[in-house]
């Protein structure tokens, strides 16, 4: 259900509004679990600003994959 949800909804959500969401995404992976695990399967770099990318990997950076 996470993997559906990251390569859905979530990810959709990230690379059209991510930058200015980004401080707000970043609190919230850090006191949710199941929400940091749901950003290891937002892909779409390629449709993401570099920084944004970056952020992003570093908060999942000791999660294993989906």
């Amino acid at each position: 259900m996470i993997a559906s949800i990251a390569a859905g909804p979530l990810e959709d959500f990230i690379v059209r509004y991510g930058s200015p969401w980004l401080e707000r995404i970043e609190a919230e992976a850090r006191s949710n679990a199941k929400f940091r695990r749901a950003l290891v399967g937002v892909w779409g770099e390629s449709r993401m600003p570099e920084e944004l990318v970056r952020r992003l990997r570093a908060l999942v950076a000791h999660e294993p994959p989906l």
